[in-house]
């Protein structure tokens, strides 16, 4: 049972890491489309390119969003699977370093 927990807290763990990696690769792909857009607009490009950079945004704003969401989805099965491992401890009363 004790081993059941944990692993349920080692892949929450994971869950973290990798939707931490995800969301911090998103937001670099959507602020490297708002530089382009920002630098489009500064240098008067035409409208339709500046239509596709503003279309190319819209589309990393989309995928940072859901990102985040699965970020903090991740996090809240941490918080979750921390719960469990505390009650466990305390139905067993087990020491809190130990596992």
């Amino acid at each position: 049972q004790l081993a059941e927990v944990d692993d349920l807290l080692t892949a929450a763990e994971r869950r973290v890491t990798d939707a931490e990696e995800e969301l911090g690769e998103v937001k670099v792909v959507f602020e490297q489309n708002l530089k382009k857009l920002l630098e489009a607009r500064h240098e008067s490009h035409s409208e339709e390119e500046l239509k596709i950079l503003h279309k190319e945004l819209e589309v990393a704003k989309t995928e940072l969003d859901k990102a985040t969401r699965r970020s903090a989805k991740a996090e809240a099965k941490l918080e979750d699977a921390q719960k469990q491992l505390e009650q466990f401890r305390e139905q067993h009363h087990l020491p809190e370093d130990e596992k």
